[in-house]
């Protein structure tokens, strides 16, 4: 992956950066096989993104290196469906593990209202 990710660029609170996470959790692979890079990126979705009708909230890293904002950002644009995009400043790629406390409460607040929604 390092051929094509800047992954020592992705900063990991506790790990220093994703390249080392990768290296030490025996977890995660360090490799992706070029064949299944070809097949994710040849892959059709299940249905069109504009097809979507479920609400959609989106939560981003502005400095995610491994999804720039601009592609999320188009996609977020096809969306047809109730939907919001939340980007937060400064944050990494690994917000989601590093910055939970950040955009947690605009999670619950999402669901809070979509689900009440859903309920009446």
């Amino acid at each position: 992956m390092s051929l094509y990710l800047d992954l020592a660029a992705e900063p990991v609170k506790s790990m220093g950066n994703a390249r080392e996470l990768i290296k030490s959790d025996p977890l995660l692979f360090d490799f992706v096989r070029v064949k299944t890079l070809a097949s994710l990126g040849s892959a059709r979705p299940a249905r069109p993104v504009e097809a979507i009708g479920t609400p959609v909230q989106i939560v981003h890293a502005e400095k995610d290196n491994i999804f720039p904002a601009d592609y999320i950002k188009k996609l977020f644009d096809r969306l047809t469906c109730k939907k919001e995009l939340k980007i937060y400043p400064g944050l990494p790629h690994y917000m989601i593990a590093d910055f939970v406390g950040v955009f947690a409460p605009d999670v619950v607040n999402w669901l809070n209202e979509n689900l009440a929604v859903a309920r009446a």
